[in-house]
């Protein structure tokens, strides 16, 4: 499996998990972690470039992605109102705030 493949299967269930959270609270801004081995050993590579990832996240989802060298983490803050989302995303994030908003109000 390539390095952007795994990544956007990570954030595929990032973003959902967060559209779950969402729904029963009113937060819209999560913290999520992966770590470097964890990548490396998924897509079968010895180094990675914590650049390469960071960048990727940032341009292709919008959301805030950093390194932390001593604990060999990446942490993705990922916002539900700027993060990219594909259609079936979008419209389980759209059924999800009117749940809340019903449940709420």
């Amino acid at each position: 499996m390539s390095l952007n493949r795994y990544l956007d299967r990570q954030m595929d269930k990032f973003i959902v998990a967060s559209i779950n959270r969402a729904s029963v609270s009113s937060d819209r801004n999560f913290l999520y972690r992966i770590s470097a081995d964890s990548i490396k050993e998924a897509v079968d590579i010895q180094r990675l470039h914590e650049a390469t990832v960071t960048n990727y996240l940032t341009e292709h989802y919008r959301v805030d992605a950093s390194y932390d060298d001593r604990s060999k983490v990446f942490f993705i803050e990922l916002d539900l109102d700027r993060c990219v989302l594909d259609p079936s995303q979008a419209k389980i994030l759209s059924e999800a705030m009117e749940l809340f908003r019903a449940q709420n109000m």
